[in-house]
C-alpha cells in the first residue's frame, strides 16, 4: 500500500525529475518510487548496523516526551 509523504526539493532537482518522469512517459511519483528502490539498498549497505523492524521506532520511543492531559493538548501537539 502506497503511503503519501511530502518533500521539498530545490528546483533543479525538481526540473531534472520532471523531465525524466516525461522521458520515461511515468508520473513524477512513480518515478521518484523506482529511484528511491534503486538507491536505498546501495545507501544501506553502506552501514555496518542494520536495523531490525521497528528498531527505530524503539529508539524514537526511549526519547518520547508526554504532553498536557487535558484541553491544551491540541495546541501542543500541532
Amino acid at each position: 500500500m502506497l503511503q503519501r509523504t511530502q518533500i521539498l526539493l530545490d528546483r533543479k532537482i525538481k526540473k531534472e525529475l520532471d523531465e525524466l518522469a516525461f522521458l520515461s512517459g511515468r508520473s513524477l511519483s512513480g518515478t521518484v518510487r523506482e529511484l528511491l528502490e534503486k538507491q536505498i539498498p546501495q545507501e544501506r549497505g553502506k552501514y555496518k548496523v542494520k536495523v531490525a523492524p521497528f528498531g527505530f521506532l524503539k529508539k524514537l520511543a526511549r526519547n518520547a516526551v508526554f504532553g498536557p492531559k487535558n484541553a491544551d493538548y491540541d495546541r501542543y501537539a500541532y
